[in-house]
């Protein structure tokens, strides 16, 4: 009887365990449904943000080049040109980000951080600065 007892606990044990189990795959099932549901709601807003501000219109005028020691400006400024060619908002994100990326690319840079600022109060709203700033690896 003491035998039976104790087969009786341990398979008692054992459902315990599996519901235990089933409870927290469903808790996990929720919370990756609920991180779905962010996210898609995080890319509706970019997409609505992206949408309404992509035909303001939009150019840099000025670019600054800080922090560049041995690397030749003109080999920055030939590959900034597609940044002096966009008239609008969002082909000027397009192409701010793939000058970061070509930058970053180069390899011979430690950080490279881009600035867009709308320059002084008086001028222009449409009229944007590019601040490049970059750290070059040590020799």
């Amino acid at each position: 009887m003491d035998r039976t007892r104790r087969k009786a606990e341990s398979l008692q044990e054992v459902k315990d365990e599996l519901e235990a189990r089933e409870a927290r795959k469903a808790g996990q099932r929720r919370k990756l449904r609920a991180k779905k549901a962010r996210r898609a709601r995080l890319a509706n807003r970019r997409q609505t943000f992206k949408n309404s501000v992509s035909d303001l219109s939009a150019c840099v005028v000025r670019v600054h080049l800080d922090g560049l020691i041995r690397t030749n400006p003109n080999l920055i400024l030939s590959i900034i040109q597609p940044v002096f060619a966009a008239t609008n908002y969002g082909q000027l994100v397009d192409s701010v980000k793939n000058f970061h990326k070509d930058l970053r690319g180069l390899g011979c840079f430690e950080r490279v951080d881009l600035v867009l600022d709308s320059g002084d109060d008086q001028g222009n709203r449409q009229d944007l600065e590019l601040i490049v700033s970059v750290r070059e690896y040590p020799r």
